[in-house]
Parts: structure tokens; sequence; C-alpha cells
């Protein structure tokens, strides 16, 4: 079970199929049928100015950046208990992570903060397996629930659009570090995930 929220996570986060290719396909081969059938419209979506889905699934880079060759770092638990009472052949993982995407540059002697080049993603999440005949056959698999996430340190044009771009692609007057930015939630999943995102509201 704890291999499947793994491999998920993989998917939807860290597969290069989903962030440079924007293919969602590794991701939702891994989901039950009936939430494939209910999620593929979302996960092929084309993202639209100002509904971001940044946050949600799959995590992709923006056009024309590029990740530095060490991949994305991710760090959290992963905690296993019975699904929902009284629903026999269901089994839970709660996830809570950090995933940190540090981004190249050609232009690193005009940087002077390390957010400017890496960007954290907050998520806790819950993973739930159904199996038996509690359940209808196409709803035996993975499913994906009760989810929230943050984002700090990003290039909040891309963001704005779905898209997962470094801070240094922000202008000047748009600020990355600040009251809200600093709270431990984002980088750190032992605490709650931060309520608001780390780019101005529009």
């Amino acid at each position: 079970m704890y291999a499947q929220a793994r491999r998920a996570i993989f998917a939807g986060r860290l597969d290069p199929a989903a962030l440079f290719q924007h293919d969602a396909k590794g991701l939702a081969a891994l989901l039950a049928p009936d939430q494939r059938d209910q999620l593929m419209p979302v996960l092929t979506a084309k993202p639209t100015k100002g509904k971001s889905a940044f946050s949600g699934y799959p995590t992709e880079i923006a056009d024309g950046y590029h990740l530095l060759d060490a991949g994305p770092r991710t760090f959290g638990t992963l905690t296993a208990h019975p699904g929902k009472p009284g629903e026999p052949g269901e089994l839970a993982v709660d996830a809570k992570y950090v995933i940190a995407y540090a981004f190249d540059d050609v232009h690193v002697a005009g940087l002077t903060n390390p957010a400017e080049i890496v960007s954290f993603l907050r998520v806790d999440e819950t993973y739930v397996v159904r199996s038996g005949p509690a359940f209808a056959d196409a709803g035996h698999g993975l499913w994906i629930e009760n989810g929230q996430s943050a984002y700090s340190s990003v290039g909040c044009a891309a963001a704005d659009e779905g898209f997962l771009a470094p801070g240094y692609a922000n202008p000047p007057a748009v600020s990355l570090a600040g009251e809200h930015q600093d709270a431990p939630g984002y980088y750190d999943p032992k605490y709650p995930v931060p309520t608001l995102d780390g780019c101005p509201s529009n």
C-alpha cells in the first residue's frame, strides 16, 4: 500500500513525463477505474489563466525552464490506517510531504537569494485503496482523497496559469519573502499546510 502511494506521488509530482511533457497518463494508470474516469477531464485539461490548477495533479514545469540534474528532492511521511468506519475493504495512507524543485539558471551571477532558484510544494493528502465485495469492481484500486497544498518561491505569473516556474521569473516588484512566506509549514511536513500560497492575490 505504501508502494502504491509512492508511485502516485512520483507519477504526479516527479515523473519527467508529467513535469516537462505535461502528460498525466502515468498517474491516471495507477488509479481505480472509477476515479480515473472522474479525473481524466481534470488531468488532461489545459490550464486557464486565473483558474490555477498548479497545486493539483500533475505538477507541470512551465515551458522554457529546466531543473538541475540532481532532480527534485522529496521528504515527508506516509502513515497507514483503516479507512472510513463501516467500510470493510478500505485502507488509507496519509501523505505529508514537501518537494523542493531546484531550477537551473544560466544567469547565476544575478541571483541574490536561494528562493530565486528553489521552489517548494507542500502537500497533505490521503490515498485510499479499496477492495472486496463492498465495492464495485470499477471502484477497486487507488483513490486520491482529501488533499491540500501550498507553494512558495515560485514564478507567480506561471503559477496563475497552472505551471511551476522558479522565483527568478518574477519581476523585482514581486517579493518572495514575508510574514506568510516564512511559515514553517511551507518547508516542514510536521507543521500544517499554510493557508496562503507564496504569491500575492490577484
